[in-house]
């Protein structure tokens, strides 16, 4: 009840990225947990039958920047490695690191994988 209370006039839709980016637009605020991006453009994508690879992370930042642009604020959890520094960061990106943290992980296809792994909180937008 009290989340119902707290939600009342908020607007909660699961849609494309692409989608909700477009139509996000001043008083929006998005939060946004892709899929892991890897260290290489080969890493495990296989999140979705369609996959979710380099490419859509590029893509999901040129969203994220516009949606900054139109007056929305971003909120996006990443794997803290260079490769989400340079896809989300990276060429004068609207988005910082509010916090960096370390995140217990419970899947993983091996047992030893398993385990504490850094993870960022990206801000942009008037945070």
């Amino acid at each position: 009840r009290a989340y119902a209370q707290q939600l009342q006039g908020t607007t909660i839709l699961a849609l494309p990225f692409s989608a909700i980016l477009a139509s996000a637009g001043p008083g929006t605020i998005v939060y946004l947990d892709p899929p892991y991006l890897g260290k290489l453009p080969s890493s495990f994508t296989s999140y979705s039958a369609g996959g979710f690879g380099w490419q859509q992370h590029v893509e999901l930042r040129a969203g994220v920047d516009a949606a900054i642009d139109s007056g929305s604020r971003v909120l996006l959890s990443g794997s803290a490695n260079p490769a989400t520094t340079e896809v989300y960061l990276g060429g004068g990106s609207p988005l910082r690191i509010a916090r960096e943290l370390n995140v217990s992980r419970s899947i993983g296809a091996r047992a030893g994988s398993r385990g504490k792994t850094g993870e960022y909180l990206l801000v942009g937008g008037g945070w």
